[in-house]
């Protein structure tokens, strides 16, 4: 359970803000149960579960909200991030072929690697078989179909979300990755990294358990083609050197080094002078969406893959 410091600073915050319930358990019954605690006094049309050990950023709840209602029968969606299984971006795996735990380029915050993504992305809301638990948004719609979380078989977390990406494929909803958004994720502060690993074991054969070894294996080799998310992860990963130049020309630019003139691919005006480059950036770069994209693109004459 949480300790005393945490307990202190959630009193705290819900009594200083209107509207925030805090549920207080004096006994810890697991993370399952905790969650499906929130999910049972919740009467919003939309639920989200949302994990202590991550930073989200700007636009991404509204982002997040747009995939999900983009068709009727999606009933579960989550973000892309540093370290999220196959939602990972830049890159999937690290060099020992296990999952990557992305850091954040040299000068970049998980903001700013929002608005990367943002400019990278097509919106096309890639389908897939499970969505990492960490971030995890859901419909009421799809609660009332299936139920809460199945906190008997995975009690301590680590697997109740891939049991419950399966039962809600079973009642014919789909899942998708919301690929403009990022939600930033430190991972394995609750358990440390060896407890979770054994934690993970645990739910893996829970999983096998409940649903079928030869069922749950075929829908893991589903998840490994990886070929729409790799798309993606190509995209950003130009949209990152876009950004590095960009960061190259501020640094001259402030500097007082020449650079060429600056003149967004899309706007009829004319040239804007290097040291304007920074302020230009900023205005463009305030929301995520198709002005980013006109900023960006206006560093090089490359068109994205």
């Amino acid at each position: 359970g949480s300790g005393q410091e945490t307990t202190d600073w959630l009193r705290s915050f819900r009594d200083n803000n209107d509207g925030v319930q805090l549920i207080e358990h004096p006994v810890n019954h697991g993370y399952t149960h905790a969650v499906n605690t929130g999910l049972a006094v919740s009467a919003a049309p939309y639920l989200l579960l949302l994990n202590s050990d991550t930073i989200v950023t700007r636009g991404w709840l509204g982002g997040l909200l747009a995939c999900l209602t983009s068709n009727p029968r999606i009933g579960i969606v989550g973000p892309l991030s540093n370290a999220a299984t196959w939602q990972s971006v830049p890159e999937l795996y690290d060099d020992r072929q296990h999952f990557a735990h992305n850091a954040l380029p040299p000068g970049l915050s998980p903001d700013d690697m929002a608005l990367v993504i943002a400019h990278a992305a097509t919106r096309s809301y890639p389908q897939t078989p499970f969505v990492n638990g960490f971030c995890f948004l859901l419909k009421r719609d799809l609660m009332a179909s299936i139920g809460f979380m199945d906190a008997e078989h995975f009690p301590q977390g680590y697997g109740e979300e891939n049991d419950y990406c399966i039962r809600a494929a079973d009642a014919g909803f789909t899942l998708r990755i919301a690929d403009d958004v990022y939600v930033y994720h430190a991972q394995s502060k609750s358990f440390g990294h060896e407890r979770r690993e054994a934690l993970s074991a645990v739910g893996f054969q829970a999983l096998e358990k409940k649903h079928g070894s030869r069922r749950f294996h075929d829908l893991v080799e589903r998840a490994k083609d990886t070929s729409r998310l790799d798309r993606v992860r190509a995209r950003i990963r130009h949209s990152l050197q876009l950004y590095q130049r960009w960061q190259a020309l501020r640094v001259q630019a402030l500097q007082g080094v020449d650079t060429q003139p600056y003149l967004p691919r899309h706007l009829a005006s004319p040239s804007i002078p290097s040291m304007d480059i920074p302020l230009h950036i900023l205005i463009y770069s305030d929301q995520p969406g198709p002005d980013l994209r006109l900023t960006l693109e206006a560093l090089t004459p490359d068109t994205l893959p």
